[in-house]
């Protein structure tokens, strides 16, 4: 009988944790990808043969190997890791692109001040009448534009 022996941690569909983005792990195996291979624009995407524009993990592989990244096109990048992409700029054009994390929600997400049950108690309050969005902010100590987006729904949308 034939058997494929696979190295460890290749091709098991491992759920690997991704690298923390900005850690000195993160940026040394970045620094690495870019000297084995070059520049991404270099290459042509994985997905949709249109000209890469950055090196993206294969979840299916682990972060820490060189061996892990594809180049791909920023738009599918980003659809593949869950991204979304807003444009940050002035109103001549000029300005970039710029990735924000949806998959992190609420409280999961690192950098919240807010728990879900004061959130909760935001709309309930605002809902009332009883307080501005302001006297809010100054309750909870957020800005003014923190209240509006959640009574708006814009923010803490999944409760």
């Amino acid at each position: 009988m034939i058997t494929l022996e696979l190295a460890p941690g290749i091709l098991e569909h491992k759920l690997w944790e991704p690298l923390v983005i900005g850690s000195s792990e993160y940026n040394r195996v970045h620094v690495l990808v870019r000297k084995t291979y070059g520049l991404a624009t270099k290459y042509q995407c994985e997905n949709c043969d249109k000209q890469a524009d950055e090196f993206a993990w294969n979840h299916e592989y682990d972060p820490r190997l060189v061996t892990s990244y594809d180049p791909m096109c920023y738009s599918c990048h980003h659809k593949y890791d869950g991204i979304h992409i807003k444009f940050i700029g002035n109103s001549y054009g000029s300005g970039a692109y710029h990735p924000y994390e949806t998959r992190a929600k609420g409280e999961g997400q690192g950098l919240h001040k807010l728990t879900e049950s004061d959130v909760l108690s935001i709309r309930e309050k605002y809902a009332s009448g009883l307080y501005n969005q302001y006297e809010l902010a100054e309750m909870y100590n957020v800005c003014q534009r923190t209240i509006h987006l959640i009574v708006t729904r814009k923010t803490w949308i999944h409760i």
